[in-house]
């Protein structure tokens, strides 16, 4: 698969380099209640989806659906929260934190396609 440059906005930046920072505390959480999941608490969902309208939401210009070429960020390794149950989770922080390490390590190759520096 070849990468293509991301045309990214000054505000696509910012909310990438929150994104980060936010996968990174989700990586030192100790329990489930610790992580911050879901659309509510995306910087790039509250840029492009506002309203959080589901049946409207078609992540149309987010930098993820953007470089991965795939809606509500499937293909990425947010896709484990959404097939596992909250109890397996859970019991098994060890995952929770390892998809939220490559979370944080999938959006700084995002910002790098853009030719964003990341500063974190």
């Amino acid at each position: 698969m070849k990468l293509m440059p991301l045309d990214l906005t000054a505000e696509d930046v910012v909310a990438l380099n929150q994104s980060i920072a936010k996968w990174k505390k989700n990586a030192e959480a100790r329990t489930y209640k610790g992580l911050k999941l879901g659309i509510d608490s995306c910087p790039l969902c509250k840029i492009y989806h506002p309203r959080h309208d589901l049946e409207k939401m078609d992540c149309k210009g987010c930098p993820i659906a953007e470089a991965t070429g795939a809606n509500y960020c499937e293909k990425t390794p947010y896709q484990y929260f959404d097939v596992t149950s909250r109890d397996d989770i859970a019991d098994n922080m060890d995952i929770a934190r390892g998809v939220s390490i490559g979370m944080a390590s999938m959006l700084r190759l995002i910002l790098n396609m853009g030719g964003a520096a990341n500063h974190d």
